[in-house]
């Protein structure tokens, strides 16, 4: 027997990630039509554009923000206690998607 799980449904992790100042931003990548070399904006692949940003320190999440754009300011004396910045794009259908850890 084989249980489905829909892991092809699963959103990808962002790449590039940029923190500078604490703003920090990345690009999304997708499982539908992301194989143009056109430099376009690849396709969403979802009905809402979603991402779940999480500050992390010693494993423990410490704040959680879901934003709409690949992007988000967060306060410096917020971004100190963290050692470790999580980045996932969320589906409908799916949930939230594979993570891209940063070390601060």
């Amino acid at each position: 027997s084989h249980i489905y799980k829909g892991t092809h449904l699963r959103p990808l992790s962002p790449v590039h990630v940029k923190l500078s100042q604490g703003h920090v931003s990345w690009i999304r990548r997708t499982r539908i039509g992301g194989d143009s070399w056109q430099g376009l904006d690849v396709a969403l692949g979802e009905d809402i554009e979603i991402y779940r940003v999480q500050l992390l320190a010693g494993g423990v999440v410490i704040t959680e923000f879901d934003v709409s754009t690949p992007s988000l300011t967060i306060d410096e004396a917020v971004l100190s206690g963290a050692d470790t910045l999580a980045i996932a794009q969320g589906s409908h259908s799916y949930g939230w998607g594979a993570q891209t850890r940063i070390s601060l």
